[in-house]
């Protein structure tokens, strides 16, 4: 029963394949419209918005050369144009990324599907659904078009040696690799997986592939282009950045992009299904050199956190572990490809995957789609209730919390009243806290936003009693001003009350009181 019904389901997979994907897709699209529909905007969407607010693409390039964010320009110009023809929004603002994870789920069924019954493929579609680039998806940054540019270039790459029209495969290789380039810095990352295919090839085939060599090397034309970037920004932040080369950073970082719950479901079905049949259902044959060529580029995909926190030991002092995100391909490559080889394309190890994966992608696009009904309701509390609480009609309320301070004025755009206030003191932020990321940030968001930032010193120099607004007992990620303040300047700080989750105290500057609360 179990293996006809799997034979079925192949079946019509194999003859609707096209309908499958296109179906899929469109749900995709909609699904991550829905998860971005109520999504309250983060501190690196507002940075990526206030840079897209600019008058020209000049000012977006000098913004990204001054560091307000490290990206080549291609995202922001475009979400620019963009703006200035519809109208600016968030959703717009989000949308390629949006586009670019449905992009990716459909170039990795499609790859997939070269190699493996359509069974596999089909969950292949999902499978990013169970991993951490879900999280990614529907965010206004370069993530999501990252990961769906990258997995055309896999397909592209793949299929210059499936077609006798080579040339145009190698085409939109170069393009689609070229446009990777574009979008981020770490899309760089593609280059090993890429390398251990190559060598993969190479040894296979006994001879080296200068082509697609060549694809490389005119694709990584862009990035040469956008390096001042990349060079100024490294001048700005590399001494005392804030992810440092930790090997507990790495150790993590598997952990935390697969999500367990459908890959645990699809082991559980395979050992019932096994256990049922009651037969060995593990393939002896021989895989093809194209399957074990996308092997060792999963491998590839794979050992991508490893080289990252290599290069950080030994030259950027650094280890950011949602740069490496791409490496979640070797699971969604490798996954199902491994399973149809070991057990020689069974259609029932297949349903057994399809229900696992495509049953928990449903599960994730009903909450998805949901979102429509659910609306936008901000994380963040209203200026107007600071106004309540304080009893001032112009209270200073100073958000100490760089990951809040811009999120906070965000959501309050439309107050007519500016209210919020960050101090920002890289010097301070240093000797406090050991990194002055955050505040050098700040420093030169100053330059292009008409948020409130102030000097440290010289706002308290002539503010001598203002509005402090921290969140909980235990003070937030870089909240170095609360504990200065305390135990530095002495000033007395008094607490007058909740807004949301924020503690709000009074703060007199130029007083020795004890403070209390």
């Amino acid at each position: 029963m179990i293996e006809r019904t799997a034979a079925l389901l192949n079946s019509w997979l194999e003859t609707h394949w096209r309908l499958y994907v296109s179906v899929a897709a469109i749900l995709c699209l909609l699904t991550f419209s829905g998860y971005s529909r109520p999504k309250t905007p983060w501190v690196d969407e507002v940075l990526q918005l206030t840079i897209e607010r600019l008058p020209t693409a000049g000012a977006i390039w000098d913004a990204l050369k001054d560091g307000v964010q490290i990206d080549p320009p291609m995202l922001h110009v475009g979400v620019h144009y963009l703006f200035r023809a519809f109208g600016e929004s968030i959703y717009l603002a989000r949308l390629p990324s949006i586009l670019g994870f449905c992009l990716m789920c459909v170039a990795v069924a499609c790859l997939v599907a070269r190699y493996a019954p359509p069974i596999y493929a089909a969950a292949a579609f999902f499978l990013p659904y169970a991993t951490v680039l879900r999280s990614r998806g529907m965010d206004a940054r370069p993530y999501g078009l990252m990961f769906g540019l990258s997995a055309l270039v896999l397909w592209c790459w793949d299929g210059i040696e499936r077609s006798p029209r080579k040339t145009w495969w190698r085409i939109a290789f170069t393009v689609s690799l070229a446009l990777t380039f574009s979008t981020h810095f770490y899309s760089i990352l593609i280059l090993l997986p890429l390398a251990m295919g190559e060598a993969a090839k190479t040894y296979f085939r006994k001879r080296l592939d200068w082509a697609s060599l060549a694809c490389i090397a005119a694709a990584m034309i862009p990035y040469f282009l956008w390096l001042p970037i990349l060079i100024s920004g490294a001048k700005v932040y590399a001494s005392h950045y804030y992810y440092p080369a930790a090997f507990a950073n790495l150790y993590d970082f598997y952990g935390s992009t697969i999500f367990s719950l459908p890959l645990a479901g699809a082991l559980l079905f395979m050992v019932v299904a096994i256990a049922t049949v009651g037969f060995d259902v593990v393939s002896r044959a021989v895989l093809s050199q194209g399957e074990r060529i996308l092997l060792f580029v999963s491998a590839g995909f794979l050992l991508v956190p490893v080289a990252g926190y290599l290069a950080g030991v030994l030259v950027t002092r650094s280890f950011v572990p949602y740069y490496h995100y791409i490496a979640t391909f070797g699971v969604i490559l490798g996954v199902p490809l491994l399973l149809s080889a070991l057990s020689g394309g069974s259609r029932m190890i297949g349903l057994c995957l399809f229900l696992a994966v495509v049953g928990h992608g449903l599960f994730v696009s009903a909450r998805g789609l949901s979102g429509f009904i659910r609306g936008f309701h901000s994380e963040y509390p209203q200026a107007a209730e600071f106004r309540k609480l304080t009893g001032e009609e112009r209270p200073d309320i100073v958000i100490p919390s760089p990951l809040h301070f811009l999120p906070m004025r965000e959501a309050n755009k439309s107050d007519p009243i500016e209210s919020f206030v960050y101090l920002f003191d890289s010097k301070k932020a240093l000797q406090s806290l050991g990194t002055d990321s955050a505040d050098l940030l700040y420093e030169r968001v100053k330059r292009v936003s008409p948020a409130r930032i102030e000097a440290f010193d010289a706002y308290v120099a002539s503010h001598p009693r203002f509005y402090l607004a921290v969140l909980g007992p235990i003070k937030g990620i870089q909240e170095w001003q609360y504990d200065y303040m305390l135990k530095q300047m002495h000033a007395g700080l008094w607490w007058v009350g909740k807004v949301g989750d924020f503690d709000v105290f009074r703060v007199q500057a130029d007083s020795v009181t004890t403070p209390s609360r």
